[in-house]
């Protein structure tokens, strides 16, 4: 009995199956993966917002209110060409708060020592800032002298004279607003990063 070999029809469906399933196997790997890598970059993302914020809320809590002074008319373009805000805040701190001498203890007062300035930069992909400032006359009754003003809010945080202090809270920041209630002395901030690692993650406010 002769056995029949395989025609070359059959050899080519063959191959085209085996194709054809690799490539989708394949496929949905890519897109698990990607997907995984995506969903890690927007937990980074939201972890980075949470410490920002966190460091941010610290300062406005150990603060006086009365010396607060926002800067709501910051925006510019995006790399899509959107107009976003990028506001900006001061207000006086107290830079050590286990020295006696820095309290009044007849009038249980507080000497106010140092401004904080938080604002984020309006470069395409902006970073948000955070700038100390000891400008003579402490104790600190009132907002800073010369703010808002371009010689504390420059895109180069290197460029503003003066500051004692500076860090970098946090970079791909797509928006940053600041709204204060005069009503109820309080400070909401909203903050939305939208790239990590160089990865589109869709943002995460």
């Amino acid at each position: 009995m002769k056995a029949r070999g395989f025609s070359l029809l059959e050899v080519a469906v063959t191959l085209t199956l085996l194709f054809v399933g690799l490539w989708a196997t394949f496929a949905l790997f890519e897109r698990g993966t990607r997907a995984f890598s995506v969903g890690g970059a927007q937990n980074d993302l939201a972890s980075d917002a949470r410490r920002s914020l966190l460091a941010i809320m610290s300062d406005v809590r150990l603060a006086d209110a009365d010396t607060l002074s926002v800067d709501d008319s910051r925006s510019c373009a995006d790399e899509s060409g959107h107009s976003v805000q990028r506001d900006a805040f001061c207000l006086a701190t107290l830079s050590r708060w286990d020295k006696p001498e820095n309290f009044n203890q007849v009038q249980a007062g507080i000497y106010w020592d140092t401004y904080t300035v938080v604002y984020a930069t309006r470069k395409p992909k902006g970073c948000l800032v955070r700038q100390n400032y000891r400008p003579a006359g402490s104790p600190y009754l009132s907002t800073m002298p010369g703010f808002p003003g371009p010689s504390f809010l420059d895109d180069n945080p290197r460029n503003n004279p003066g500051a004692t202090s500076t860090r970098v809270l946090c970079s791909a920041v797509q928006e940053f607003q600041a709204t204060f209630n005069e009503d109820d002395k309080t400070l909401e901030v909203s903050l939305q990063l939208v790239e990590r690692g160089g990865k589109k993650t869709g943002g995460r406010r």
